[in-house]
């Protein structure tokens, strides 16, 4: 490729080859989330990673053909007209542009001969040529055959000139000349081509020459048909079929005679297609006519080679045109065959089409085999005159002065502004860009190039189907040669080009290693740039740094180079990739993370050596066990999958197996990732430690398999003897205890049975072999269906391996029941490796140099593997007393995977290398920390030693499990991704701008980034939320809540005994407050009711920085009189609304409704029954839309109730609102389309608590969802209150309670402030920071409900900090954050309040009760509304209150009853 082109003044100052590549703001760096799991991988999970199996086209040639001899049979016997011809006067003589009357006959012949030769040695400098001048029948045959016996396999040309001789007979016969020249000879075609074999191509310039094709392929059919009936069959013979048949005219027609034309008009065109083409444009063009003579032709200046000359650029112009032509008209196989397959074959067919344009003017048309179809008339043919009558129109000027510069011609340019035009309307189901042929022509143009890849690469952007036309035009050697140029301002544009190439076929893998490609991504993989700011390159200018988004496809390139492919990995290990690839794992981008560890997983992919380069710079296990507690769930999924492909390989080695089984301890903390991809990998990579550890596994699944059969039997036992014993009552009501004992978890008080069956070191509860066994058997019971359905799979598989080895009866699974998990806080930060995990899971890191059986034991001096650690005895931010529970029996960590590892392993984990008496495994050795071991000495070749070791013993004698490891489709998964598109518009001519998925974005209104065809659709329904809104903000009175105060008496405040922060919360004696809102909505100092008229917060106070949660206690002093605002209220001169007309009736039978959602924008209603059915109703016309089960599987009669339900992204596009339901097993369901029977699909699942499940009427689990910091509070029958970032998918931080109770309700704080406020069973109410420390939790108590079970727990928007809470006995009370008091107390009936409910904005709050009637009230106590009886006359009376929901913004109420019914309530119209 030439890189001395000339300058175009016309491009110069332009700036549209400027490329401006921005990545988007990902969601780990923008915390104000607008949607949660949207991303299209969730949306592909339920059936599997789908990889779009796109079709590569067949581009590459198979048998790429060189032609390498030709023969010139030229028969035109000078002097001497063929009898059957009459030629006029004047004629037409020259042959190969001489006159052969002008020299001596036989000189004439042998210049024309030359001439011929030289001609097509432009195309084909190295093959033989052989001429043959008025031959005879023996001349061309041994020409012939001498041809075909040098050429071998490859291609012989015959060019036959027959000027001189008859046409051709009706029998299929040429003719040559006897010795004497005195008669003209027949040559049969037949034996023609038996001497010149195949491949083979024939140029036949005569008159008649169509009758020699007719004839030709006549024969070889013929050939074939007797090649059928020989004994040896085709094989035995060379096919026939292989040949190419270029003729200069029909059948019936006459060579024309023009004058002004050459003799050898179609050989001109075939041999010197610019002079043919110019000197017919001359003679045709009425504005070259008297002003272009033929000689000035021949004199214009350059050379057909060199671009920058007038005449090179008028051979690039042609040789891009009639490319284009032919891409457009021809298929694309015969294109690739024609065209691509032969340097020789592709000229001549280029230059055919130039011969059908001038033959046919002059009645004649060449004819081929292959057949063509008809070109002459193509449009592109006009650009080609213009650009010669462009060119020609200077050539005086610059003939009569040499100092006028050539003007470049503007057809490239024109071409590419063309191919940009087609770019922003076309689509696949279009028109392929006829301009496609001609960008590859302009990328050997540096004054074109940049823009040319810039259009390339969003033409491949398009799909996959683009890429295959690329491919098919021939782009891929031309982008091939670019990664040899060192220009910086291609590198970007390059990169992408070829991640699309590579994404689709991976083929070019072997390409890229052979050329030494691979060296160039390493190289800007090694860059490194501030990934919030664009690069930004004009011309020849260009930084030396790379953006994230580029290093990125630079990592998948390099990625899809080593995959499966050991030339590639040998290479790129040997180019120093692997400490690239260390230095970036720290990169803040989660794409370029990703992609580095996935390049990693295939770099090491059964490749010894490079799993050996890992250890030795200190990449396993330390680094790659950071980044399986990574911020982003993809990142995780990877490295879990990085350790799954670094399993394996190092049989009979100590140290891989000391490394590979450190690194399975590290495996434990992700059974808990709420990613469901994340979780799949997990299972796939604890199979392929089944696999390379076949004997441990066999022993421990055979033991455990036992155990479990023992275990199930025992618990049907007790199940019996339970049913025969007493059934405590039932509560009809949801949320009432079911047992006396105030709600308190009682679950400990039925402890698993103890098993000790005899079992080998191997499988004891605390080996490593069982730990990993039991996460596998774990995963039976995933909340996500294909997870769980995957590893009832693995398991049954591996016993179906123990079976087939010791002929055992057919082992019956059983699904593992639920038990008690113990896991402790754990923080979601980089982490310090393995090491680190370790510590986060409370454990020690050990390591033995000679391997027995792994085990795990408990830290600390004289503990036990079942005792709790020194610190775990004291009751932690909580109530102490007489029922405390003790530490042992909450939920602490243990290494227990997804509530299933067994063992009750509270301390450290390390190696032991204890004496197997059944497993035959014995060593000894001192101990090493793995930190102390050198890894840099170890040797290149480092393999197996002699020592015994696990890994030496670890197959011998058990299973072959090679079948049973599972295959992960995540990296195919991942590179199908950039078979989407990846770039946007740019307002700038000519922009790229590279963008990843969205995790997160701002929820600003004006933030449009939805598709072309949702655009309007989304635009309207932000109009909508954003009338809706500001109609809520109408129910908000000016006189906002937030002011409203009234002291607690004194009595009160000391009537509570349990607030253990009381005295950490005063400082000196003084007030500490958050600033509030005022009436008017702007922010106030801070706010202290000094006096009675202080209702706007003017007084200060001091801000305590030094505590972990802003609050203090309010000291019985500075106790102030009511508000004005909230004695205007009680008096009733405020107006309220009143909540008296029904709406609608929805009819919910068979099932109870339980709990209840109002959409916040559509007109959706979510009712949840008492079991685990969902309805999804639409409230105005009261239709019902969709019912489903929240189940992952069919689990027979009994599942888990719903207890809780959250509407995710409500504001956002339809396609984006999720359901989030719980379970009372402690598992979140998240659906998608939940109104929609045909599209509902089960987005996410995960198990948020680890909860029992009994189906009692406990308050199961609770859940409140903060959309600002996209977080999830799960919490219910287990003592903390876990926090999820539904963004990263990861659990953050757990909260202890502090209470032995179960937590029955929980809401946040509106305010910004991010407070919890949970209600519990005991009657308590509790409030917790998140952002304060989780041993100081909660930082505020409020023991005023006197141990009675907690309804529900409201902070209303418009109550700032203030906090409403119900209880069982019907007793409402409002407290302050404050002052950690109540300042009001409503009674709201005798009877028992089964529910209760808050408007976020309107002052209004619905209450429930078993005796049929709903209450509404104002804050002031004021009784609103009372329903009683439904609308209508003769109305029948309403059921049972079971449960209450207020529509988020409207003054709609929605109750449901234990009739099945629900209504819904608005304001009355009067």
């Amino acid at each position: 490729m030439d890189e001395d082109e000339y300058v175009d003044n016309s491009q110069n100052g332009n700036d549209s080859n400027v490329l401006v590549f921005r990545l988007n703001q990902s969601g780990s760096r923008r915390r104000r989330a607008a949607s949660v799991l949207t991303d299209k991988r969730h949306a592909a999970l339920l059936g599997g990673l789908e990889v779009s199996h796109n079709k590569v086209a067949r581009w590459r040639m198979r048998d790429r053909m060189k032609t390498v001899g030709v023969a010139l049979v030229y028969c035109l016997n000078i002097g001497v007209d063929p009898p059957d011809v009459i030629k006029p006067e004047p004629c037409a003589r020259l042959e190969c542009w001489i006159d052969p009357l002008a020299l001596p006959a036989v000189k004439a012949l042998d210049a024309i001969g030359k001439a011929l030769q030289a001609q097509y040695e432009r195309w084909q400098p190295r093959a033989r040529y052989k001429p043959a001048l008025d031959p005879t029948v023996d001349d061309v045959k041994k020409l012939c055959l001498s041809l075909r016996r040098n050429a071998k396999d490859e291609r012989v040309l015959l060019h036959y000139t027959g000027h001189g001789v008859p046409r051709p007979t009706s029998n299929g016969e040429l003719w040559v000349f006897n010795k004497n020249f005195t008669q003209y000879i027949p040559l049969s075609i037949y034996e023609l081509q038996t001497w010149v074999g195949s491949p083979s191509i024939y140029v036949l310039d005569c008159s008649a020459a169509g009758l020699i094709v007719n004839w030709f392929l006549q024969f070889a059919d013929q050939r074939d048909n007797d090649s059928d009936r020989m004994p040896g069959g085709p094989a035995s013979t060379a096919p026939m079929r292989d040949f190419i048949l270029l003729a200069a005219c029909g059948a019936n027609e006459l060579l024309p005679m023009n004058a002004e034309l050459p003799a050898d008009v179609f050989t001109s065109c075939l041999t010197t297609p610019i002079k043919m083409a110019l000197r017919w444009f001359c003679s045709h063009s009425f504005l070259s006519k008297g002003r272009i003579s033929p000689e000035l032709i021949d004199k214009i200046p350059g050379r057909l080679t060199d671009r920058r000359t007038p005449l090179g650029e008028l051979n690039w112009i042609f040789t891009a045109i009639t490319d284009t032509i032919a891409w457009n008209l021809l298929p694309r196989e015969l294109f690739q065959k024609l065209f691509r397959q032969d340097l020789l074959v592709a000229s001549l067919f280029r230059n055919l089409l130039l011969a059908e344009r001038i033959m046919r003017s002059f009645n004649c048309t060449p004819v081929s085999y292959p057949r063509l179809p008809p070109t002459y008339q193509h449009s592109m043919w006009d650009a080609w005159d213009l650009a010669v009558d462009i060119c020609l129109a200077q050539l005086p000027d610059m003939m009569a002065d040499p100092s006028i510069d050539y003007r470049h011609s503007s057809f490239f340019s024109e071409q590419l502004t063309a191919f940009e035009v087609w770019l922003e309307f076309g689509a696949e189901n279009k028109k392929p860009p006829e301009q496609l042929p001609i960008v590859l022509q302009v990328l050997l143009s540096q004054v074109h190039r940049l823009r040319a890849l810039v259009l390339l690469g969003k033409f491949l952007d398009l799909g996959p189907w683009a890429v295959n036309l690329a491919l098919s035009v021939g782009i891929f050697p031309y982008v091939l040669k670019l990664l040899q140029s060192p220009a910086a301002e291609l590198r970007q544009i390059l990169v992408f080009i070829w991640t699309k190439i590579l994404a689709l076929d991976k083929s070019c893998q072997v390409d890229l290693v052979k050329d030494n490609g691979y060296s160039y991504f390493i190289t800007m993989l090694s860059s490194s740039a501030p990934s919030d700011q664009p690069l930004r390159t004009s011309g020849g200018v260009g930084g030396a740094s790379v953006p994230a988004d580029q290093r990125q496809m630079a990592a998948f390139v390099l990625a899809s180079i080593v995959n499966n492919c050991r030339p590639g990995q040998s290479a790129c290990l040997t180019g120093n990739m692997l400490p690239v690839c260390m230095a970036h794992l720290n990169d803040p981008e989660p794409a370029l993370r990703k992609w580095l560890v996935l390049l990693l997983a295939k770099l090491w992919e059964s490749y010894e050596d490079a799993k050996w380069a890992a250890i030795r710079d200190g990449l396993m296990p330390d680094r790659l066990c950071q980044l399986l507690t990574d911020p982003d769930a993809q990142v995780r999924a990877a490295a879990v999958y990085a350790v799954g492909t670094f399993i394996g390989g190092g049989e009979g080695n100590e140290v891989r197996s000391n490394i590979e089984l450190n690194l399975a301890l590290a495996l434990p903390l992700l059974t808990e990732d709420a990613s469901p991809l994340v979780r799949t990998e997990l299972l796939v990579t604890l199979s392929r430690f089944v696999r390379c550890y076949e004997r441990p596994f066999s022993q421990v699944a055979l033991e455990a398999k036992a155990a479990d059969d023992e275990k199930q039997l025992l618990r049907e036992q007790q199940e019996r003897e339970r049913r025969r014993a007493a059934v405590p009552g039932k509560s009809p009501i949801k949320g009432q205890p079911a047992t006396p004992d105030g709600g308190r978890r009682s679950r400990a008080a039925t402890p698993e049975p103890e098993l000790s069956p005899p079992v080998s070191p191997l499988s004891a509860p605390n080996s490593i072999f069982r730990c990993l066994w039991d996460m596998i058997a774990a995963r039976r019971s995933d909340p996500y269906a294909p997870i769980a359905q995957t590893a009832n799979e693995l398991v049954q598989a591996v016993y179906d391996k123990l079976q087939q080895l010791q002929h055992l009866q057919p082992p019956v699974l059983l699904a593992p029941q639920p038990r008690q998990a113990t896991t402790t806080t754990s923080s979601s930060g980089g982490g310090g490796g393995l090491a680190s995990l370790a510590r986060k899971a409370g454990l020690k890191l050990r390591n033995s140099t000679s391997f027995g059986a792994p085990t795990l034991a408990a830290s600390g001096t004289g503990s036990t593997p079942g005792s709790s650690p020194p610190d775990a005895q004291q009751p932690v931010g909580g109530n102490g007393g007489p029922g405390r529970r003790p530490r042992s029996a909450q939920l602490s960590l243990s290494v227990q995977a997804g509530n299933a590892v067994t063992g009750s392993v509270t301390g450290s984990l390390h190696m032991s290398s204890s004496s197997s008496s059944a497993g035959g495994m014995s060593g000894s050795g001192s101990l090493k920390k793995m930190s102390a071991m050198d890894f840099s000495k170890l040797p290149d070749g480092a393999r197996g030693d002699d020592d015994e070791s696990i890994g030496a013993s670890a197959n011998q004698g058990g299973a072959n499990f090679e079948d049973v490891q599972l295959v992960s489709s995540l990296f195919d998964w991942c590179s199908d991704a950039f078979n989407k598109p990846l770039t946007v518009a740019n307002p700038v001519s000519n922009n790229i701008t590279i963008t990843n998925d969205k995790v997160a974005g701002d929820d600003d209104d004006d933030d449009d980034d939805d598709d072309g065809r949702r655009c309007g659709q989304a635009r309207w329904e932000r109009q909508r939320n954003a009338a809706i809104k500001a109609e809520a903000k109408l129910l908000r009175r000016a006189d906002s809540f937030a002011d409203m105060y009234q002291p607690q008496p004194p009595a009160a405040a000391a009537a509570e005994p349990n607030n253990a922060n009381a005295a950490a919360l005063s400082f000196g004696g003084r007030l500490s407050v958050r600033p509030q809102r005022t009436s008017s909505g702007g922010s106030s100092g801070p706010h202290t009711p000094s006096s009675p008229a202080s209702s706007s917060g003017s007084s200060s106070g001091s801000m305590l920085d030094s505590m972990p949660a802003m609050l203090t206690n309010m000291p019985a002093a500075a106790a102030a009189p009511p508000s004005a605002a909230f004695q205007q209220a009680a008096a009733g001169k405020v107006r309220v609304t009143k909540l008296d007309e029904q709406l609608a009736i929805l009819d919910n039978s068979p099932e109870r409704p339980a709990s209840l959602l109002l959409h916040a924008f559509a007109p959706l209603v979510v009712v949840a029954d008492d079991k685990d059915g969902i309805s999804v109703w639409e409230r105005q016309g009261g239709t019902k839309l969709n019912r489903f089960y929240n189940r992952s599987l069919d689990t027979g009669p009994y599942a888990a109730r719903t207890t809780s339900m959250v509407l995710l992204n409500d504001d956002c596009p339809g396609d984006d609102n999720l359901l989030l339901a719980g379970s009372e097993d402690g598992v979140v369901r998240i659906w998608s389309h939940y109104d929609d029977p045909d599209k509902l699909s089960l987005v996410s699942a995960w198990r948020a608590l680890p909860l029992a499940g009994t189906g009692g009427a406990a308050a199961g689990l609770v859940v409140d969802w903060q959309p600002k910091r996209a977080q999830l509070m799960a919490a219910g029958d287990a003592d903390i209150i876990r926090v999820w970032d539904l963004v990263r998918e990861l659990r953050v931080q757990d909260m202890p309670t502090g209470s032995d109770s179960a937590v029955t309700s929980l809401a946040h704080s509106k305010d910004g402030a991010g407070l919890l406020v949970a209600g519990c069973a005991d009657g308590s109410v509790r409030v917790f920071d998140p952002r304060s420390p989780s041993r100081s939790s909660p930082v505020c108590t409020f023991a005023e409900h006197q141990k009675d079970w907690i309804v529900n727990v409201q902070c209303p928007k418009s109550s700032g900090d203030k906090i409403i809470s119900g209880s069982l006995s019907g007793c409402i009370k409002f407290w302050d954050v404050r002052k950690c008091a109540s300042f009001r107390t409503m009674i709201h009936s005798k009877m028992t309040m089964t529910a209760m409910a808050v408007h976020d904005y309107a002052p209004l709050l619905a209450c429930g009760t078993q005796n049929q009637k709903i209450k509404v009230y104002d804050f002031a106590g004021e009784l609103l509304s009372l329903i009683r009886y439904h609308d209508g006359f003769l109305g029948q009376r309403i059921g049972p209150v079971s449960c209450l929901s207020f529509h988020p913004y409207l003054a709609l109420l929605a109750a449901g009853a234990t009739d099945s019914i629900v209504s819904l309530y608005t304001r009355s119209r009067s």
